[in-house]
């Protein structure tokens, strides 16, 4: 019993390390370029003789909609990342609560035989 909550016991340090393990995941920016991009959206609407509230409505509009596309690209894989961590999370602490059970079930039956 003492081996198989061992075993369990280093499941649990294999899975958490996995689980914690650094991920690539997908970032929105850089910021820089969405900088630039306002200010070449600024200037293209302005030649095209945008001015005032009517200017930063359209620039607004245009970075929201580059925002939200750019998000809709990097979810997909960062859910699929996270997921994959609760998933490993999940299973050390089902593998720390057999262990530990083990180890109590060993540890009564040495105190009974003594």
């Amino acid at each position: 019993m003492l081996i198989g909550a061992a075993l369990l016991s280093m499941g649990v340090l294999w899975l958490l390390a996995l689980a914690t393990w650094r991920q690539a995941y997908g970032r929105v920016g850089p910021e820089s370029a969405h900088v630039r991009r306002a200010h070449r959206l600024r200037d293209y609407h302005r030649q095209a003789g945008l001015t005032g509230a009517d200017l930063d409505m359209v620039v607004a509009l245009d970075l929201r909609e580059q925002l939200i596309e750019d998000y809709a690209r990097v979810i997909p894989a960062n859910q699929a990342l996270t997921l994959r961590r609760y998933g490993l999370r999940a299973r050390a602490v089902t593998s720390l609560i057999w262990s530990l059970l083990l180890a109590l079930i060993a540890t009564i039956v040495v105190l009974v035989a003594a």
